[in-house]
């Protein structure tokens, strides 16, 4: 079995960029690669920016979409099959040995193939390639805060596996947001697919997943401009309407609250390939 060394990785080089002690690469892959068994010798904190891919660890296998993020640890066999019509892009952050006690990388079991929730994963992925994708002399600590940022919410999505057996429905709360985030929100309607009491639901989704039911479909819904932005070329007018916000100036307001920026300028930034 082949062991990768840091920076090392399979497909075709689009990108290399050293970022502080984060060394960074994008590569493509044709449809229906597949690669052999292989580990690395460093921690690698992986954004799928285009196609989907199964990542297979022996007993566990994950399909991974655009917008995942996810991890693999040191010394952990693997290998990855991508699927699909399209080529797919994949993103690696290669992370120094001396940082995975520092951030408590150890924390999560990268045998379960630790992948967040849609709409948290996928924004979080996205902030990570904005960052990537900009010049400053702050990037390195933007993505140390991005790293810390995954760490926390990895740990607590495997906490939460464990309530969400407690308490199932709360699945089907977190599926309805993903699914219907075109739909005007309303917590009383969540309720009723649930047959729960409309306090209750907000106070156990809040617990299990740290934020409002509210918030969270803010995540889904930037998180699906942010695709649009970046894949298409669309109007943004269009992608305002497309995504759940009541006009271009919502999805603004709502950009600029997480990345600091214009939907026009973000488009710019990560069309630089």
């Amino acid at each position: 079995m082949r062991r990768l060394q840091t920076g090392e990785f399979f497909g075709t080089p689009l990108l290399r960029r050293q970022i502080g002690h984060y060394e960074i690469t994008e590569s493509r892959f044709a449809p229906h690669t597949k690669l052999p068994m292989h580990s690395h010798d460093h921690d690698v904190l992986i954004i799928m920016s285009q196609g989907s891919r199964i990542d297979d660890l022996g007993t566990n296998q994950v399909e991974c979409v655009s917008g995942s993020l996810m991890m693999h640890s040191a010394g952990v066999p693997h290998n990855n099959r991508f699927i699909g019509r399209q080529s797919c892009h994949v993103i690696n952050i290669s992370i120094p040995k001396k940082l995975y006690l520092q951030y408590s990388l150890s924390q999560i079991d990268s045998s379960q193939l630790v992948m967040l929730l849609p709409g948290e994963s996928r924004l979080l992925a996205a902030r990570l390639e904005y960052a990537i994708r900009l010049t400053g002399s702050s990037l390195e600590s933007e993505i140390d805060e991005l790293l810390i940022e995954y760490v926390d919410r990895a740990t607590k999505f495997l906490d939460r596996r464990m309530f969400g057996q407690q308490s199932p429905w709360i699945k089907e709360v977190q599926s309805y947001l993903n699914d219907c985030y075109l739909e005007t929100y309303r917590l009383a309607d969540v309720a009723k697919i649930v047959n729960k009491h409309p306090a209750h639901v907000a106070r156990t989704f809040r617990q299990a997943f740290g934020f409002t039911l509210g918030e969270y479909l803010r995540y889904v819904r930037v998180s699906r401009a942010c695709s649009l932005l970046a894949r298409s070329n669309r109007p943004i007018v269009e992608v305002a309407v497309n995504c759940g916000f009541s006009d271009e100036s919502h999805l603004a307001r709502s950009l600029r609250s997480v990345f600091n920026t214009s939907p026009g300028r973000y488009r710019k930034t990560i069309a630089r390939r």
